[in-house]
């Protein structure tokens, strides 16, 4: 994926790739956050998660795997306890 767009976000992200010839599916692309830092009056970059299930092929065994999935600018809660895989 193209860096270009991540850097002109309003919460500039990188792209990861995670490969694992051993996983199913070998290739999971992540969105990065690259800092947390205010996108506005009262607002920060919150970096998104989500879960995703993975089959490992040398245990036959299946994994959820929590993934980043985004970048966001979100309204700042004064003592939030949310996860952000709770979003």
């Amino acid at each position: 994926p193209g860096s270009e767009i991540g850097l002109q976000a309003t919460c500039p992200f990188d792209w990861v790739v995670d490969i694992d010839p051993n996983r199913i599916p070998e290739k999971i692309i992540e969105q990065v956050c690259r800092r947390c830092r205010t996108c506005g009056p009262h607002r920060s970059c919150i970096q998104l998660r989500l879960r995703y299930d993975v089959y490992y092929r040398d245990t036959s065994e299946t994994s959820r795997l929590e993934i980043r999935s985004g970048c966001v600018c979100m309204p700042q809660s004064v003592g939030s306890t949310a996860s952000p895989l709770d979003l």
